[in-house]
């Protein structure tokens, strides 16, 4: 068979199946366990060397409550954290006044920030959505987000568990994405409503 019949049959029990929630949860429970998406790789394969070497250092940057500014014309990179930057923070803006004078001064600049707390709780949905092979821990965090306090309650269960390390390298890949998606929508790369459809 070539793949357009194999896409037809495919499609074909998938239309058998069409009402049974079950049978479609553990189709797509198999897809997700199965197919390797490249998505990411078609993503960053775009993004000019010199940023996605920067890839991972932002993705790390962010997730520690700091904003990454990257100037275009030679790469230089800063870091301030979001507070300081924004002017919230408690005296320590005269601290971060230098870095905050010089990313200013970048005439042609990206800037890249952490994630809002929405973004952050759809990054632990899809986290707990993969956890397929911990039906129990899977369970567990959908309560855990259903809940008051979700944040706080989904790291202290997160901390004291199994999946600790699980965790941190799902959020690290997401970040990643997350940071490859944004730096090729800079560079005009990517239209992000196309990645908004999906």
């Amino acid at each position: 068979m070539n793949t357009e019949q194999l896409l037809t049959e495919i499609l074909d029990h998938l239309y058998l199946v069409k009402e049974s929630k079950p049978d479609l949860e553990r189709i797509l429970q198999f897809l997700r366990e199965n197919t390797q998406t490249t998505e990411e790789d078609d993503i960053t394969a775009n993004i000019p060397k010199p940023y996605n070497q920067l890839i991972p250092r932002i993705a790390e940057d962010i997730d520690c409550g700091l904003i990454a500014f990257i100037n275009r014309e030679n790469f230089d990179y800063e870091t301030i954290p979001t507070d300081a930057y924004e002017e919230d923070f408690a005296g320590s803006r005269e601290f971060w006044l230098e870095q905050i004078k010089k990313v200013d001064n970048w005439e042609d600049r990206i800037e890249v920030r952490p994630l809002y707390s929405s973004e952050s709780f759809r990054m632990m949905e899809s986290f707990i959505e993969s956890l397929t092979k911990y039906p129990q821990e899977q369970n567990l965090l959908i309560d855990i987000l259903n809940n008051k306090k979700p944040f706080a309650h989904f790291k202290h269960y997160i901390n004291a568990s199994t999946l600790r390390e699980e965790w941190f390298n799902f959020k690290r890949s997401y970040l990643e994405k997350h940071v490859a998606i944004l730096l090729a929508g800079e560079l005009s790369l990517v239209d992000f409503d196309e990645e908004d459809d999906e």
